[in-house]
């Protein structure tokens, strides 16, 4: 009975420390996709991925198959031997900036016995890692996150337009979080590594240029991350000049009434002409010698029958 009881309180314990640790923050570019793995102490037939508070709309997936997609949303169960505990992967395809949020992945036999694992989601423009600098394209009034990935954590972190010089430095803190009018930047530490997350919001074609987020170290050499921006205005449909090609086209229907007045015209003067002419041909046809003989034994005729018929009567 001890023994029971030792293992109901290791059990209890172990699902406690489970519960009480910090989400865990992904981070997916807009446009790809993203995969997290959820491990459990237990398994389940049920498996539901859900974004906040997993109800009506926010229940993405719940089914009792390994394997599920319903839409741009996928779930994956794998229980292997070699594994300790059972793990259901989710994915996101397609990433959107609307899909940021707080995201569960659960498992359980019934509803009332489901243990749900919790995530937060950052969708952002570039992840940085250092192996190359972007050169990253935005239209004017957009905002722009890019994610600066560091294998080791720094006392400040600073976001700077050029080389972070004296007057190139746009936030710099010791803070979790900072702003300074339209940047903006986001510190995340993890075990081994840690994430600055910089941001600019209303670009102007003016913010056009190289950006840098760094890692501002005590002991050892500082890290940095690069990037390029390029702004481009978008053009304002009210200031829109006709090209070449449209101006031609609306001098010729300009022209247009006047070239049709014409035509119709001379169409008017040939229909005249050509009922001038039927007018003549129908007189030659009259006055001609083969009419008139046709029309005198036709008068001949009606007259014969006509006296034929008086003297019958008489």
């Amino acid at each position: 009975m001890k023994v029971h009881h030792s293992l109901f309180c290791l059990i209890f314990v172990s699902l406690q420390v489970r519960s009480s640790r910090s989400v865990e923050t992904h981070y997916g570019v807009s446009g790809g996709n993203i995969t997290f793995p959820c491990s459990f102490l237990s398994s389940g037939r049920i498996k539901i991925f859900c974004r906040e508070t997993c109800e009506g709309e926010n229940l993405l997936i719940r089914t009792r198959d390994d394997a599920a997609q319903i839409g741009r949303y996928r779930t994956e169960y794998e229980r292997e031997a070699s594994r300790t505990f059972p793990v259901l992967q989710v994915s996101i395809l397609e990433l959107t900036r609307s899909d940021a949020g707080r995201y569960r992945c659960g498992l359980g036999d019934s509803p009332s016995s489901d243990s749900f694992l919790d995530f937060r989601l950052v969708v952002v423009d570039a992840l940085l890692d250092g192996n190359k600098v972007p050169h990253l394209h935005r239209d004017a009034g957009s905002s722009l996150t890019v994610a600066c990935f560091f294998e080791d954590s720094g006392r400040k972190r600073l976001f700077c337009r050029g080389g972070c010089g004296k007057d190139e430095v746009l936030v710099q803190t010791d803070a979790v979080r900072a702003d300074r009018g339209r940047y903006s930047i986001e510190y995340d530490k993890r075990r081994n590594a840690a994430v600055v997350l910089v941001t600019i919001t209303q670009l102007t074609q003016s913010d056009s240029g190289r950006y840098r987020c760094k890692l501002d170290r005590a002991i050892r050499s500082d890290l940095d991350r690069d990037f390029s921006i390029t702004v481009t205005d978008v053009p304002d449909p009210s200031t829109f000049t006709p090209t070449a090609t449209q101006s031609f086209s609306s001098t010729s229907e300009s022209f247009s009434p006047a070239v049709s007045s014409e035509t119709s015209s001379l169409c008017q003067g040939m229909q005249r002409a050509a009922d001038s002419q039927s007018n003549s041909n129908v007189l030659l046809m009259v006055l001609s010698p083969p009419f008139i003989i046709v029309i005198i034994a036709l008068a001949l005729l009606l007259y014969w029958r006509k006296t034929t018929t008086t003297a019958q009567t008489d």
